[in-house]
């Protein structure tokens, strides 16, 4: 829809859900390779993302559709400190489970691979994206 907004020409859903799905894979070999630890540590470094510029980011990226998202998204965008301390301390409590989640996903090169053989764009750079 942004791209159409910006009179660019559109890009297939599908190879930018190959990309999507590639990048999320990445994320998920992350956490695998994030011991509870340095999961621990992470957090700890972690501040509560900066409401007005995450509605900055959600106007500027989304434009009509912006008030949607910025409901769908209002437990984010409105979290206090203590709830953000909160869901730190859910995080850490969830660990093993959220380890468990992450070894369901396939490693990145297992997505690679498949769309490198059909020639598939594999960075949003490739078609036109970019974050």
């Amino acid at each position: 829809m942004k791209l159409l907004r910006e009179g660019r020409p559109t890009i297939f859903h599908g190879v930018k859900v190959g990309i999507a799905t590639l990048y999320a894979s990445k994320y998920y070999e992350m956490i695998r390779q994030t011991d509870l630890d340095h999961a621990i540590s992470l957090l700890n470094q972690s501040r509560k993302p900066d409401r007005e510029a995450e509605i900055h980011t959600i106007n500027s990226v989304y434009g009509q559709i912006a008030g949607q998202i910025k409901e769908a998204q209002a437990p984010y965008l409105n979290m206090t400190d203590e709830t953000f301390e909160q869901l730190k301390v859910r995080i850490i409590n969830h660990w093993e489970e959220i380890q468990i989640i992450a070894a369901t996903v396939p490693a990145s090169i297992e997505i690679n691979n498949p769309l490198s053989i059909v020639e598939a764009p594999t960075e949003p750079i490739s078609v036109g994206l970019t974050s």
